[in-house]
């Protein structure tokens, strides 16, 4: 991605600005798999629809 592009941001706020530790203390137990990091998702969510994608 080139530098300034909306995906930066997104990641940028999800990473700095938003408080998902309620959603992180939820992944103590092992479940075989790692899940996808709750960051990841919640930014993946947020640029989706930013960009009209549901």
């Amino acid at each position: 991605m080139p530098p300034g592009h909306l995906a930066h941001f997104v990641r940028d706020t999800v990473r700095e600005a938003l408080d998902l530790s309620a959603t992180l203390d939820t992944y103590t137990e092992e479940r075989g798999y790692p899940p996808y990091h709750p960051g990841m998702m919640v930014a993946l969510l947020l640029y989706g629809y930013s960009r009209g994608l549901w």
